[in-house]
């Protein structure tokens, strides 16, 4: 036995021969679309070993075509040697020249004959059995090279749908590789949009609290003037309050003064009717005129130091009122100011937390957006490189297809010239074979008048058993049926006609 590696584009795949079938082999079948196969068949010894290595290629309907030179080791079986070759060299013994006698002349005439006769046929039998073995091996050879057909015809539907599964599944991952493209764009697109109606957000917000506490800062500025305002109206209030008191209290001091001026006029004209009586009793009116004068002087120190007191008492209230005012005021103002600051605070970390969730955002953004723009680019360097090395292996291909097309156009012509002269030698040998053929014929058919199974009984069995093998491998039995049919034809008729109508009880032709 001996591998083949028969390679198809870029898949490999080894079939098992028989030793002796190294053949280069053309076989055409109409029911697959006249498909035509050359296989040629490298055989190299490794070393002291007996394996072979062969390789050729297998390609579709016009494409089969060769690749390697043949280069065959062994020896070539030779063909059936030619009957009109061996009768010629089949030539009487030669015979000594000797002395014969007139009486002994017809005596070896008739030995010499009945001998010459005798080897004649014993090597004529031995011609028809050797030509039966070369048949034989023909059948075989025949038979073996449809094998390998079928095994090849098989091996190329295994291929072909192994390449259409490839095919559905690479169309489904690329499929799936656009569909899950456009998701990401899609969910990119959507995430830009939604981060550019963030920042609009933002900066609206941002104008917003903007906007408050510009309103704010004016309302302050306005509270605050009319704060002034209360307290400069306040403040104008309280003088009048104090003056409308002070004039008040003097309009008293002035209305005193006149009722101790008119009491002290009235008591001077009662003084000037009394002056006579009082003449008399100066002592008593100086007595009780220096009691008089103590008690208006006590009566007015009173009333100055209860003035001096009034004074001082209201001085103090004002301060103290003017005091609790202007505390009132801090306080309030110290609550107004904390209640900004807080506000102001608030206000103030609501912006940090909003700018830092823009930062982060934006970071997360721009993050995102160096990835997807980095997987974007690796992306196309991919698709550069593959289109490259698509481009590099197109060119390998190119350049080898027009190497094997100038090689096989050079092999062609050669080819054809070889054909030509073969075609001329055949045509030369078919004509002697002819004749040869119809007597042979002859001869076989007598054969098989006598004994018609002997002959018949090697030749079913093995068809037999190569019909069997193919079945129990799942190959096609057409080639075997068919290369059957080519031993029938070059057979007697009686035979093919015994060998036809066994297959037909067995197997459907």
């Amino acid at each position: 036995m001996k591998s083949v590696n028969v390679k198809h584009f870029r898949h490999v795949f080894t079939l098992t021969l028989m030793r002796k079938t190294n053949l280069v082999s053309m076989i055409t079948d109409p029911l697959f679309n006249n498909l035509t196969m050359m296989i040629d068949f490298e055989c190299r010894k490794r070393r002291n070993l007996n394996s072979f290595v062969t390789k050729g290629i297998v390609l579709s309907k016009e494409e089969w075509c060769r690749i390697n030179s043949i280069r065959q080791t062994g020896e070539q079986e030779k063909p059936f040697p030619k009957q009109r070759n061996s009768i010629r060299k089949l030539k009487r013994p030669k015979v000594k020249h000797r002395e014969i006698k007139s009486s002994d002349v017809n005596l070896e005439k008739i030995t010499d004959s009945s001998s010459w006769e005798d080897k004649f046929k014993s090597e004529r039998t031995l011609r028809e059995a050797a030509r039966l073995a070369y048949e034989e091996r023909q059948t075989t050879r025949k038979i073996l090279s449809a094998l390998l057909f079928s095994a090849v015809l098989q091996e190329r539907h295994n291929q072909l749908v192994f390449n259409n599964r490839i095919r559905t599944v690479m169309k489904q991952k690329c499929l799936k590789e656009k569909e899950e493209y456009n998701e990401k764009v899609s969910q990119f697109q959507m995430e830009l949009y939604k981060a550019r109606m963030d920042k609009q957000r933002t900066r609206e917000h941002l104008k917003r609290c903007l906007n408050k506490q510009l309103e704010e800062k004016v309302e302050r500025s306005r509270i605050e003037k009319r704060q002034q305002e209360m307290e400069k109206e306040l403040l104008a209030a309280k003088n009048v309050h104090l003056a409308r008191e002070l004039s008040a209290d003097e309009e008293n001091r002035i209305l005193a003064k006149r009722n101790l001026k008119e009491s002290l006029m009235s008591h001077k004209e009662t003084e000037k009717q009394i002056e006579r009586a009082k003449k008399k009793s100066e002592k008593k009116e100086d007595q009780i005129r220096k009691i008089q004068l103590k008690v208006a002087h006590d009566m007015n120190e009173l009333k100055k130091k209860k003035e001096r007191v009034l004074d001082s008492e209201a001085k103090s209230k004002v301060i103290k009122l003017h005091i609790a005012m202007r505390r009132k005021e801090e306080k309030d103002r110290q609550l107004e100011a904390e209640k900004l600051t807080q506000v102001e605070a608030e206000i103030n970390a609501n912006n940090d937390k909003i700018m830092q969730g823009i930062k982060h955002k934006k970071e997360r953004l721009r993050t995102e957006l160096v990835k997807s723009r980095t997987e974007a680019e690796e992306a196309l360097k991919r698709k550069d490189i593959v289109q490259k090395f698509a481009r590099r292996m197109e060119c390998k291909a190119r350049e080898s297809k027009e190497e094997f097309d100038k090689r096989w156009n050079i092999e062609r012509k050669r080819q054809a010239k070889k054909n030509q002269w073969r075609v001329f030698r055949d045509h030369e040998k078919q004509e002697k074979e002819v004749k040869e053929r119809k007597r042979l014929e002859d001869d076989m058919d007598r054969k098989l008048q006598i004994n018609p199974k002997s002959d018949d009984e090697h030749v079913t069995q093995y068809c037999d058993y190569m019909l069997k093998e193919a079945e129990s491998h799942g190959r096609p039995l057409f080639p075997v049926l068919k290369a059957i049919k080519e031993v029938k034809s070059d057979c007697g008729i009686n035979r093919a006609k015994r060998i036809v109508d066994h297959l037909k009880t067995s197997f459907i032709l």
